[in-house]
């Protein structure tokens, strides 16, 4: 089809272009934003796996070692002949299978750690193997209330529980999102941003804690310092609350 010499296709003007430009950002924004939340879910739900995964791990191996739970000592002094750091991930890990080193560093903690030691909200604690051949790495923390032989090096608490004990099932959480091999509640202040220990906000509010009976459940900040209990003696501060910001609780 001819277009007649006086019938010349209009161009857009400036401010057409600025208006599609503008649209096309606009839409790019929304579809970046939603494709960072579903990064976030996926890997909260990924978190929520691993720890199950873990939990029954744990389980397993309480069924092997005539119903005992992981022991301290482990972490302190037993040498493994393959050179292997022996803390409790590394006695779970034949349980976990060839995925146990994904298994154990959560995806919201997957950046490279700058410390050497410590983990943090955003990055797996590292340790070195007993005779420094390995460097171990995982995000996930141990309650070590549930060590099988917690009083052979604290006498404190004295109600620090053996596995399996039923009636706490559901009541105490045995493994978190972490920033150390083991660990529990810090003593506020605390930076959620950066974390340390389980208290920190590394999905949204707060931490996923598994519990023995296979459950895991999301804990906020707020829950952590307000309700939720750790081991049979531990006790609430009804000040801690306060001094958790509105947006953690």
């Amino acid at each position: 089809m001819k277009i007649p010499p006086n019938k010349q296709p209009r161009a857009f003007t400036i401010l057409e272009l600025l208006v599609v430009i503008g649209v096309i950002l606009i839409l790019a924004a929304l579809l970046f934003s939603g494709l960072q939340q579903a990064k976030k879910t996926a890997g909260s739900v990924q978190c929520v796996s691993n720890l199950h995964q873990i939990v029954a791990a744990w389980q397993l191996f309480g069924i092997d070692h005539n119903q005992r739970s992981l022991a301290i000592s482990a972490n302190l002094s037993i040498p493994d002949p393959k050179g292997v750091y022996v803390g409790w991930a590394s006695q779970l890990r034949p349980y976990l299978g060839h995925q146990s080193d994904a298994i154990l560093v959560c995806p919201a903690a997957n950046q490279a750690n700058t410390t050497g030691h410590y983990g943090s909200t955003t990055q797996p604690w590292l340790s070195n193997s007993w005779n420094n051949s390995r460097t171990f790495v995982s995000s996930y923390s141990f309650s070590g209330w549930w060590y099988s032989d917690f009083q052979t090096f604290d006498p404190w608490p004295p109600d620090a529980v053996l596995y399996p004990v039923y009636e706490y099932m559901n009541t105490y959480p045995v493994f978190s999102d972490g920033t150390w091999i083991d660990g529990g509640r810090s003593s506020l202040p605390v930076n959620f941003v950066t974390g340390n220990s389980w208290s920190m906000a590394r999905h949204g509010k707060g931490v996923n804690m598994a519990y023995p009976d296979g459950s895991v459940r999301l804990i906020t900040m707020g829950q952590l310092y307000s309700t939720v209990l750790l081991h049979p003696g531990d006790v609430i501060n009804p000040s801690w609350i306060q001094q958790v910001p509105a947006e953690y609780q």
